[in-house]
Parts: C-alpha cells; sequence; structure tokens
C-alpha cells in the first residue's frame, strides 16, 4: 500500500512511498516516552538546529541507514530538501545526500523520478547481490528502487568472506 510523501502537496506528480515507512516516518504518540513526536518532527528540530548552529560554514548532510533507516535516512533527505531545509538565508542551498545499505523499496516511480529532479539531493544505495531485502516490496505493487546502485557481490570479491547465510 502506498502512502502521500510528506512534505508535497496535492498536484506535484504524486510520488507515492510504501504505507508503512511513511507510518513510521510522520507517526506520534502523546503517551510514549520516545515517540511523543514523530520521527520526522524530531529529525527535522534537530537539523534546524544544527543548521543554526552551523550556518557560517560550508554545510553538507549526510545522512546513513541500513534497512529500516535506509528507508529512513531517503525519506528524510528527500523532506529536507523539498521543504527548503538546505537553504541558510538568502545563500545557495547545500548538498543532502543519504548512503543506504540493504535497503527496502521505498517509493513509486514518481517518488525516485522526483528524487532524481532535485539537484542537490542524491542517494546511493550500497546493496549486496544476493540480499534479497532490497527486492520488497514488489515492482508489482508500483514501488521500484532509487536509480543510483552500487551492487556488491560478496561471491566474486577477494576482500570479503563469503557465507551461504544472506543474513550475514
Amino acid at each position: 500500500m502506498l502512502g502521500h510523501v510528506p512534505g508535497v502537496g496535492a498536484g506535484q506528480d504524486h510520488p507515492q512511498v510504501m504505507k508503512g515507512w511513511h507510518t513510521i516516518y510522520t507517526s506520534s504518540d502523546a503517551r510514549s516516552p520516545f515517540t511523543k513526536d514523530s520521527t520526522r518532527d524530531q529529525l527535522l528540530a534537530k537539523f534546524r538546529e544544527l543548521v543554526d548552529l552551523h550556518k557560517d560554514e560550508n554545510l553538507s548532510v549526510t545522512l546513513v541507514g541500513h534497512i529500516l533507516d535506509a528507508c529512513l535516512a531517503t525519506l528524510s533527505v528527500f523532506d529536507i530538501i523539498e521543504n527548503g531545509l538546505s537553504k541558510v538565508g538568502d545563500q545557495l542551498e547545500f548538498p543532502v545526500c543519504a548512503v543506504v545499505f540493504g535497503s527496502p523499496q521505498v517509493g513509486d516511480a514518481a517518488f525516485v523520478a522526483r528524487l532524481g529532479r532535485l539537484p542537490n539531493l542524491r542517494v546511493l544505495h550500497v546493496r549486496n547481490e544476493i540480499d534479497h531485502i532490497p527486492q520488497y516490496p514488489r515492482g508489482v505493487l508500483g514501488y521500484v528502487s532509487v536509480d543510483e546502485q552500487l551492487v556488491v557481490d560478496i561471491k566474486k570479491s577477494p576482500y570479503l568472506n563469503y557465507s551461504k547465510n544472506p543474513s550475514d
């Protein structure tokens, strides 16, 4: 099931992301000591604080994540750029990127196309050839992988130990 992308208004080529990732990113619970504010609200508040603290420096931001955190990193960098948070005053936007490992598919083709059109945003997906997680949820449901992929095949690398267990 696909859900609306946070921070994107209606009529803006309708990029969609998996509802589960969207829910994890945007949900809050006033009763919880950890999620009184959503992941999105916590991240963007800290981001604004750090940008303000370092506003006189040459900024760039890189988020890194593995599996679930890879999905959240992808949503976060998109959200940061899409909502103009990578701009300090009248300066040019600074680059924001994510390096994600073993990421499941986050959104649909419109989402990936929108990622590709944002000039100061890059997402690099490092993926192990034998890892099945990046293939889910399947493209049949409308999901696609981000375009920039670095595929590593542990069976061919002289620097990595081969294991028959895909969870290694």
